[in-house]
């Protein structure tokens, strides 16, 4: 892959976009970061990014992960 080719994947997104992809809110969000559920963000500034790749793979493991009954 060339300097000027990238992958979707390895992209940075904010926290709005992440919250749209995996249908949860911010708050919802930040809680899942600290009980250790979440991947951390990056910080640039005074802004969190997460690489959409980390995004992928939680869902991945969401998806994978057993299912109980409710």
């Amino acid at each position: 892959m060339s300097m000027t080719e990238f992958d979707n994947s390895d992209i940075l997104i904010r926290l709005p976009e992440v919250c749209a992809i995996i249908g949860l809110k911010r708050a919802t969000v930040y809680k899942r970061i600290k009980a250790g559920d979440f991947p951390l963000p990056i910080k640039e500034g005074s802004a969190a990014l997460w690489p959409r790749k980390e995004i992928n793979t939680w869902i991945r493991r969401k998806i994978d992960a057993p299912r109980t009954a409710a």
